[in-house]
């Protein structure tokens, strides 16, 4: 931080200059806050400052893995996979999440598996009745 070196066991404790406020997210915030991270030059972003590509164009990237399921799609996100390319920074580790209602319908249709059924379910009340005479 600007060259000034601080012991790690003094870090809790020290205080702030006045011209430094406690809550610069708050104190900052319409004059270009965009995150801790790049207040104190990690940075680490948080999702929701991030600009992630539209659902359509990050499927195409993910069914071009060939990955299998949801398991083999965290073990990626998380370097386990050396032989893929990196996971590009504007698209997500959780999907499901970002794209809830923006096209998303599973893992299986966001990885292109093969195993994604779009429609014909059962409703609900059948199928817990279904699952209920089965007296698990």
């Amino acid at each position: 931080m600007n060259g000034i070196n601080i012991p790690k066991e003094t870090l809790g404790l020290v205080k702030l200059p006045p011209d430094i406020p406690a809550n610069p997210n708050q104190t900052y915030k319409n004059e270009g806050w965009s995150g801790w991270g790049d207040l104190v030059g990690t940075g680490a972003i948080a999702p929701f400052f991030k600009k992630y590509r539209n659902f359509y164009s990050a499927r195409k990237f993910a069914q071009g893995l060939q990955l299998k399921n949801r398991n083999e799609w965290t073990e990626y996100c998380h370097g386990l996979r050396q032989n893929l390319p990196h996971l590009p920074k504007d698209i997500p580790i959780a999907p499901w999440a970002l794209y809830k209602n923006r096209g998303f319908n599973g893992m299986d249709d966001f990885l292109g598996n093969g195993n994604f059924r779009f429609g014909n379910w059962r409703k609900f009340k059948a199928a817990r009745s279904f699952v209920r005479n089965l007296e698990l």
